[in-house]
């Protein structure tokens, strides 16, 4: 893990790894949590709105990537780089 978390807590998917090693997938909006727990060290300083989404300042670069990689951010008038995303991402904090 790199630090950045699995973002578990926003999903509403689980993997269950079975005794012979066999992985099964279960997908229901029964499994979304009603609440997560987070590390305070890392949500300390972000503003609440952002907090309760479970961003932090060490997800950006995933963000960024996930963003680059959505072709809908092309039907823009103006191509989004990553340090437009960046920017964005900085002044929400």
């Amino acid at each position: 893990m790199d630090g950045r978390g699995s973002w578990g807590e926003l999903s509403r998917g689980a993997i269950l790894i079975v005794d012979d090693g066999r992985k099964l997938g279960f997908h229901s909006w029964h499994l979304l949590p009603r609440a997560a727990i987070l590390d305070p060290d890392l949500t300390l300083g972000l503003p609440a709105g952002l907090a309760d989404m479970g961003v932090t300042p060490a997800m950006f670069e995933r963000i960024i990537d996930r963003a680059m990689a959505d072709h809908g951010h092309k039907t823009s008038p103006r191509l989004a780089t990553r340090d437009d995303y960046r920017a964005i991402l900085e002044a929400s904090m």
